[in-house]
């Protein structure tokens, strides 16, 4: 966290306008990945018949063994 920091003053005092886009940028990326856990969530509560290639694994070798 102290690398952020030190990077975000340095970061300021060159340019000042570049530390809130990576503000911007930093937020849009956390929605994004709390969004995709959410889906990752919701998608894992499925039971597991609902998807054909988890038995194989997609190896279709597997299967003629």
């Amino acid at each position: 966290m102290a690398y952020r920091k030190a990077f975000d003053e340095t970061l300021a005092k060159q340019d000042p306008e570049a530390a809130s886009i990576q503000k911007k940028q930093r937020d849009a990326f956390r929605e994004k990945m709390l969004k995709a856990r959410t889906e990752k969530k919701a998608s894992a509560g499925k039971p597991a018949a609902a998807n054909p290639d988890s038995a194989t694994d997609g190896d279709p070798e597997r299967s003629e063994r």
